[in-house]
């Protein structure tokens, strides 16, 4: 691992830790951290389907088995679906593997997904499609959206007010000159963007589901960068790093942990700006004080 791996890593990290949406829910106990949890373990060990040679049996059934139960604490696993046949693809691409090998754990992988999360599922499916209060209840959450880009804003704005989303909007754009080499995150981001925005009634909090590929791409495009920075300039980059996720974590801490005045009901001051009071029926404000 090269000093740009180590510092894009570093700045990965805290870009996602200091994130007005992670901190909000590490201070609930809802299933948003089980998500996360046990989806990034799953992604950890499927790693090892690209380029690891051995022991694939053991980190591809551990993935599996982390990815059911994602699954199991909600369905928002399902937003981590497009790195995971990402390594599959790659899997089953590989040359150096031989073709009974590949199909040997794929077939256990797809036996181990079964027989754990099968028999949650099958029981699930059948009581929802016998209570009429469940399937109008998933009507209201599934199906097209009629929200806006204005309501996902206001959504992260909420939790990421100020400079979160013009950094990350420049960060994003800087990104794409390092497309090659992060295709697979940028695939992810827009894949689950167009599927809350256009196919998730009520998006909610969900879109922290697009926020997370971000960070990835983020990350990828930052390594690319920094691995070709001069000794010299390392720490300057640091310093960079350092200060925008300081101002991201001195934010948050402002918005979800001081209690001289209550966020979001009532105005806060932050960096010399007031935050706008929120005002809406539904209840979006989850781990805020």
């Amino acid at each position: 691992m090269t000093d740009g791996d180590n510092l894009a890593a570093v700045f990965g990290a805290l870009l996602y830790s200091t994130n007005g949406f992670i901190v909000g829910f590490s201070r609930i106990a809802q299933y948003q951290s089980l998500n996360l949890f046990f989806s990034f373990l799953a992604l950890y060990f499927y790693s090892d389907l690209v380029s690891n040679p051995k022991k694939l049996f053991k980190s591809s059934l551990l993935g599996t088995l982390m990815f059911c139960f994602s699954l199991l604490s909600h369905w928002d696993a399902i937003f981590y679906l497009v790195p995971i046949f990402y390594f599959f693809a790659k899997f089953i691409f590989r040359k150096d593997l031989s073709k009974q090998y590949k199909i040997k754990i794929t077939f256990a992988n797809f036996l181990l997904g079964s027989l754990v999360f099968l028999p949650f599922l099958i029981p699930y499916f059948f009581v929802q499609l016998q209570l009429q209060s469940n399937l109008i209840y998933l009507q209201k959450r599934v199906g097209y959206s009629s929200y806006g880009y204005d309501l996902h804003r206001l959504i992260f704005d909420l939790y990421n007010p100020y400079i979160t989303l013009p950094l990350f909007s420049c960060l994003i754009a800087f990104s794409i000159f390092y497309l090659r080499k992060n295709y697979m995150y940028f695939l992810w981001f827009v894949i689950n963007l167009l599927l809350i925005r256009y196919f998730m009634a009520k998006p909610g909090t969900h879109i922290y589901n697009y926020v997370v590929p971000v960070v990835f791409l983020i990350t990828v495009a930052c390594s690319t960068a920094f691995s070709k920075l001069s000794k010299l300039t390392l720490p300057i980059a640091f310093i960079a790093i350092i200060t925008i996720t300081g101002v991201l974590f001195y934010q948050s801490y402002f918005l979800f942990v001081d209690h001289s005045q209550e966020y979001p009901w009532d105005s806060k001051d932050i960096f010399y700006n007031a935050t706008k009071p929120y005002r809406r029926k539904e209840v979006l404000t989850f781990g805020f004080p």
